[in-house]
């Protein structure tokens, strides 16, 4: 999981706790039943299926495919067989690729914070979303100040508003 780049786990985990809470939601009410219900599960098992390529569980990402052919074809044997182990594995790897708790310091931040601040600034500077994203998943300690001010920024970045995010920080 190391070599992996933490905007592909970031958007994985995100993807990750979408579909389990779309398809959670459709296994709960038994709601595969009609067209319109189907069409979302197969987009849903889809998108998902992309995301576990790119983190590297393969072997899931297969099972979706697998899910995926069923919801096309309108196979509600192999959807109600397979999706529910298909939840439970990837629940097992959204919490696997969780990133490291963030703590909040109550004293003073990290002797190292200011540099990495310096280095977000000039990616800001620079226009680099990707850069100012690694750098602020990189930062797990700091003060809840601090920690306040990089979510701020990451929601800039994200927006590309990258002459505020240089102004904030």
């Amino acid at each position: 999981m190391s070599t992996i780049n933490p905007l592909l786990i970031e958007s994985f985990l995100r993807d990750g706790k979408k579909a389990v809470e779309i398809i959670g939601g459709s296994m709960e009410k038994n709601d595969f039943l009609n067209a319109e219900n189907i069409q979302q599960y197969r987009i849903t098992v889809h998108g998902i299926k992309s995301s576990l390529r790119n983190v590297g569980e393969h072997a899931l990402s297969d099972v979706a495919e697998q899910l995926e052919d069923a919801g096309r074809s309108g196979d509600l044997d192999v959807i109600h067989e397979k999706t529910a182990g298909f939840l439970t594995r990837l629940q097992e790897v959204i919490e696997k690729m969780q990133p490291e708790q963030i703590e909040n310091l109550d004293g003073d931040d990290p002797p190292d914070i200011q540099e990495r601040l310096s280095e977000l600034k000039q990616m800001c500077e620079d226009y680099d979303r990707r850069g100012a994203l690694q750098v602020i998943a990189g930062i797990t300690v700091c003060t809840a100040e601090t920690r306040a001010t990089l979510d701020a920024v990451k929601e800039l970045v994200q927006q590309s508003d990258f002459e505020e995010a240089e102004a904030l920080l």
